[in-house]
């Protein structure tokens, strides 16, 4: 008996083995689809302003928030957590304390109820890549994304230029932005701000110790860089050039961030191979740079009067807005004789919208989650935890 139980514990617990590497295979690879989909459909004008579209997300998400639950009763592990947990209350109760002096509670009710599912999702998210099978593979699932997106965007720009050209019957410069091209989030801001983040999050997930993730960081960072002029986002670029300026100084203040800029200077190969990089950044700059003037000089699509009315309702209800949700409500209303009448759906700037639909406190509910995520940042940076740098140093470049 006692040879046969020694015979079969190994193979018993070798066969529990691949039961559990199959089940993670088969969560992961739900978990891939799922997230695919929530950055394509879910999270794009399809999933925002389409009805049946909405009611799938919403069904996906109650159903994913519930078997969460679900496994979460034993397990600690799988149990909510979170250390920037002000970053999601101050927003909530800002929420709150609006919608109970708005005139417009039901709008304000449902853009709370969005609210608390977003932070439910986040905390789901930081539970999976806690496991260390998700965490040692997202920063690939994301870089197959990545990768799949901005080629579909440069490639879709490209045909667009093709038939522009055709129309044209001659070659010249082709126009940025071509035809408006948003896929499937309806602006191609929208495009470049998706791909910096998911370029951002697929460095920090792979890292650049071996040559082959070093690669994979240099196809994506071109990608970015041309999708991202082909754009035309003016925001986006001056959010890229104004994430390059912090981090760069941020990593030259820190003490790690000196000794690696020292190691790499020191490497001839390194400073030989700096030579081709700014003769031809400078010759592009030379070729593109009318383009990009023409654009920076373009109009600014009527933004200043949005942020305008914006300011107005703030003038109103200083303290606690008028209700989430209400600015697209209120827009006519509060516009002057002469402004431009075109519908949208938002402010165009984060900031006026919250000071308009939540006041002072909405905009102090912003510095405190700033701040939470700020620390934690810093405790990561300056911590010794390799992985954790390199992802707090990703996180804030996003």
């Amino acid at each position: 008996m006692s040879a046969a139980t020694t015979t079969l514990e190994p193979l018993e617990s070798v066969e529990g083995a691949r039961t559990d590497s199959r089940l993670a295979f088969v969560g992961w690879l739900g978990f891939s689809v799922l997230l695919f989909y929530a950055i394509v459909i879910g999270g794009g004008w399809l999933g925002m302003y389409l009805g049946p579209v909405r009611a799938l997300n919403l069904a996906i998400v109650v159903v994913g928030l519930l078997g969460w639950l679900v496994i979460a009763w034993r397990p600690p592990a799988w149990r909510p957590t979170t250390a920037i947990w002000p970053a999601f209350a101050a927003p909530l109760i800002a929420f709150g304390l609006s919608i109970s002096f708005s005139s417009y509670q039901r709008i304000g009710f449902d853009f709370m109820a969005y609210a608390v599912l977003l932070t439910a999702l986040y905390l789901l998210l930081v539970r999976i890549v806690a496991l260390p099978y998700a965490r040692a593979r997202v920063g690939g699932l994301l870089a197959a994304i990545t990768f799949v997106l901005a080629s579909a965007y440069i490639v879709w720009s490209f045909l667009l230029w093709i038939e522009w050209w055709e129309l044209l019957g001659e070659l010249r410069m082709p126009p940025l932005r071509p035809g408006l091209l948003g896929m499937t989030w309806g602006s191609p801001s929208v495009v470049f701000t998706v791909l910096v983040l998911l370029t951002t999050a697929s460095i920090g997930g792979l890292g650049l110790r071996t040559r082959g993730s070093r690669f994979a960081a240099a196809v994506l960072v071109t990608l970015l860089v041309a999708a991202g002029f082909i754009s035309g986002s003016r925001s986006g670029w001056l959010a890229i050039t104004g994430a390059i300026v912090i981090t760069g100084v941020l990593g030259l203040v820190d003490s790690r961030g000196r000794e690696l800029t020292a190691r790499l200077w020191a490497q001839r190969a390194v400073r030989i191979a700096l030579i081709p990089v700014v003769v031809g950044l400078g010759l592009v700059a030379l070729v593109l740079g009318p383009i990009v003037l023409n654009r920076l000089g373009s109009g600014d699509g009527g933004r200043l009067e949005l942020w305008a009315t914006a300011l107005r309702m703030f003038e109103d209800a200083p303290v606690l807005g008028s209700g989430p949700g209400s600015w697209m409500v209120q827009r006519v209303a509060y516009q002057e004789a002469g402004e431009l009448n075109w519908y949208q759906p938002h402010a165009h700037s984060q900031y006026f919208q919250t000071a308009a639909e939540l006041g002072v406190v909405g905009l102090a509910a912003g510095v405190v989650a700033l701040g939470a995520v700020a620390w934690l940042l810093y405790g990561a940076v300056r911590g010794g935890d390799s992985e954790r740098r390199r992802w707090a140093w990703a996180s804030l470049f996003g």
